[in-house]
């Protein structure tokens, strides 16, 4: 209970930036949900998870630097034993540094990890697939990644061959608020933390409705 209070006490203070719902912080009876992603999950981690306890869910995160969709999927595969009510993935292909293109593109290996998704979701009541942005930020101007186009377009086309798979367009959300970015411009800022964690909540609030 504790380390439950010390989260709350953490996190709250930046997430009341994005008006999350007041304490009492959520007692774990409600679904379980699962959210697996990369570092832009890791890094809000703590926010995210108590955005989604708030609702009153069992929550559980797996996040890492680096990790891409097959990282993901696997993880998705490990809670399959038990599945979650509600799963989300907020994962892509990294791009090499500088480049904002894969080695090699979008190859066979990012189509065999959207396909295990696809298959993955079919064991879950409710997917929700978080889509990267399409733009970097540089200087306080705003450049499109055009590589993050590929992977919208085949998430996208994902979620039509799968019914449990659903889409939150963080691209579309986030494509005006350069403040939500660090310094790299890929990155999230405290702000954008804090959206990114608001973002998720609502995305399944509206996605997968209890």
């Amino acid at each position: 209970m504790r380390h439950r209070l010390l989260l709350v006490l953490l996190a709250t203070p930046v997430l009341a930036a994005c008006e999350l719902p007041p304490l009492p912080y959520g007692d774990g009876s409600g679904r379980t949900v699962f959210v697996t992603g990369d570092s832009l999950v890791a890094e809000a981690e703590a926010l995210v998870t108590v955005a989604l306890a708030l609702d009153g869910g069992r929550v559980a995160v797996r996040a890492a630097d680096g990790s891409d969709i097959g990282w993901a999927a696997a993880r998705l595969e490990d809670q399959l034993q038990l599945p979650p009510d509600v799963a989300v993935v907020a994962a892509h292909p990294v791009p090499a540094a500088g480049t904002n293109s894969w080695p090699g593109g979008w190859d066979r290996r990012d189509r065999r990890a959207v396909r295990d998704v696809v298959r993955l979701a079919a064991g879950v009541g409710c997917v929700v697939w978080v889509t990267p942005a399409t733009h970097v930020w540089e200087g306080g101007r705003r450049r499109r990644a055009r590589f993050y186009d590929t992977v919208v377009a085949a998430v996208e086309a994902a979620a039509d061959a799968e019914p449990n798979l659903r889409v939150a367009r963080w691209d579309r959300h986030a494509a005006s608020h350069g403040d939500w970015y660090a310094d790299d411009g890929v990155h999230h800022s405290d702000a954008g933390r804090a959206a990114y964690a608001a973002f998720i909540r609502d995305s399944v609030r509206e996605l997968c409705p209890a």
